[in-house]
């Protein structure tokens, strides 16, 4: 894990990270290889970001999930304005960070800013 990478969707502020234990856990509930992901492309990518892939990014890398549901996270976090597509660019910002996937931590995935939801 290299950092957190923390975003405020409404009145909440979450903070997502992930280290290998936690990027295997991912890969196993997701039935798929984060590195064939990443293989594929930008547009490959996208086609495989599922609900089900994001709620499982949520379950293992969001802090202080608890026993929340990742489905309950995510309908939250669109009921505050949020988009899917959002939160699947902080998963992958979180994912980069580690560093094992892109061989420099820090090439985060741009995110706009969503002025109309803060």
């Amino acid at each position: 894990m290299k950092k957190d990478i923390t975003f405020t969707q409404g009145p909440r502020t979450y903070s997502i990270s992930f280290n290998i234990r936690t990027l295997a856990e991912l890969e196993r509930s997701i039935g798929r290889s984060l590195l064939f992901m990443y293989s594929s492309g930008g547009a490959g990518m996208i086609r495989q970001c599922d609900i089900h892939f994001t709620a499982n990014a949520l379950k293992y890398g969001l802090k202080d999930i608890g026993d929340r549901d990742p489905y309950d996270v995510i309908d939250e976090y669109c009921d505050n304005g949020g988009t899917l597509d959002f939160l699947n660019g902080y998963i992958f910002n979180a994912i980069n960070e580690t560093g094992f996937f892109i061989k420099t931590a820090g090439a985060a995935v741009e995110v706009p800013e969503d002025k109309e939801n803060k």
